[in-house]
């Protein structure tokens, strides 16, 4: 585990570790280019991480851990389950327009030498996209029991939902300069709305 130190030195790793992981991949990113990102010496990563591996892991887990909490900001018990559902929509949406190189890093994992990167990606990533399918299907069975939403099985739907934000997430990140989701963002929520609610909905 990293030792406990400077939060500020630690934030800006994390930063720079996610610009470099998101130039250049995590096979060819070394921790010499990290240093030189964050304007450290190489020992002060040691300092708080052990190696490649843990410090990747933790830029992961930390993007997710923003997300998560962005989602707890935004989203309320009290909405019903459709405006649960368009805030959970936007929130992710929001969430990737600011955080384009977390979309870039998906993208590398997805494809190309980093798509076969072993635990020390594969579970983080898988991590994160249970933890958002989850967010999904929770709000959708809701939906569905007060019938709100079209009827289904609420994991399934929650993959091609999710399937369908990361499809446009992931042609912005590759192709930035002919797909917008900051402007495309409200078509889409209006969109998957359009095909999970009931007309009655």
């Amino acid at each position: 585990m990293p030792r406990t130190a400077n939060p500020e030195i630690k934030e800006t790793l994390l930063r720079a570790s996610l610009r470099c992981f998101a130039r250049n991949g995590y096979q060819a990113t070394s921790l010499d280019m990290i240093a030189r990102e964050a304007h450290v010496t190489k020992g002060a990563i040691y300092w708080y991480y052990k190696d490649k591996a843990e410090l990747f892991e933790n830029v992961l887990q930390d993007r997710v851990a923003h997300l998560e909490s962005l989602i707890g900001e935004r989203l309320s018990e009290k909405m019903p389950p459709d405006e649960r559902l368009q805030t959970l929509l936007q929130t992710v949406l929001d969430f990737y327009s600011e955080n384009p190189d977390f979309a870039s890093l998906l993208g590398i994992l997805r494809s190309g030498p980093d798509s076969a990167l072993g635990p020390c990606g594969a579970n983080e990533v898988a991590a994160y996209y249970r933890t958002v399918r989850n967010d999904f299907a929770l709000i959708l069975q809701q939906g569905m029991e007060q019938g709100v939403f079209v009827q289904g099985d609420p994991a399934t739907l929650a993959v091609w939902t999710l399937a369908f934000l990361d499809g446009v997430i992931l042609q912005w990140a590759l192709d930035p300069q002919e797909v917008s989701i900051q402007k495309m963002s409200p078509a889409l929520v209006a969109q998957v709305m359009r095909g999970l609610c009931n007309e009655r909905g």
